[in-house]
């Protein structure tokens, strides 16, 4: 895959975990879109969600919504994750392509393959959004060929070194998580830090939305 100069802009994710956050003293240190956590599983909530969209927003930062998928049972339960999911993103005005989180799994890969396929695909009929797979190098390795079957959607790739992510089935990356012990003004404690290839590979399309 491209080196971290391929990144062209900076963003941070957060969470309810990130606690209270002060959007106007991230957006003047420079961050440019932030993903924040909307949902997880099939009943987990983010309290924060709607007010980190609607502050990140008014503080001219770029938002995107994800979830944090946890893959068990039967494939099928794709689509009640991704229902999960969308109920939550329709609480929120959100500018960029949705996210799935992809770093847990009961379910073997081929099954996990499916489960994401099913998950997606729910999530582009519903919404008209295309959907990009946040995972680790770590979580390919451990499902070798995983990656090869999911790599026609965009990647968002975890990878903590200063040398270019092994391209393990994708060929490219569109956002790089590249620590997750940032210091970020506004934000209290660590953040997760990223650059992408670009806003524009990003922002939902009119014909999406």
């Amino acid at each position: 895959m491209q080196g971290r100069s391929a990144g062209k802009v900076t963003g941070i994710d957060v969470s309810n975990n990130n606690g209270s956050i002060n959007w106007e003293k991230v957006k003047k240190t420079g961050y440019k879109f932030a993903y924040i956590k909307a949902s997880e599983g099939t009943n987990f909530k983010d309290t924060l969600f709607v007010s980190n969209v609607q502050k990140a927003k008014e503080a001219g930062i770029k938002t995107g919504a994800y979830h944090f998928a946890r893959p068990s049972g039967s494939v099928e339960d794709g689509k009640e994750e991704a229902d999960h999911f969308i109920t939550m993103m329709n609480k929120a005005q959100t500018d960029l392509i949705p996210a799935l989180d992809l770093e847990a799994t009961k379910l073997n890969m081929d099954q996990t393959a499916e489960w994401v396929e099913t998950f997606i695909s729910h999530v582009k009929k519903s919404t008209g959004k295309n959907v990009i797979i946040y995972t680790g190098l770590w979580f390919m390795d451990r499902y070798p060929g995983l990656s090869k079957k999911l790599s026609k959607y965009p990647l968002w790739v975890s990878y903590y070194k200063e040398s270019a992510p092994p391209d393990n089935g994708w060929d490219n990356w569109t956002i790089w998580q590249y620590t997750s012990k940032g210091d970020v003004p506004g934000i209290s404690g660590n953040a997760d830090l990223n650059v992408a290839t670009s806003l524009e590979h990003l922002l939902v399309k009119k014909k999406e939305a």
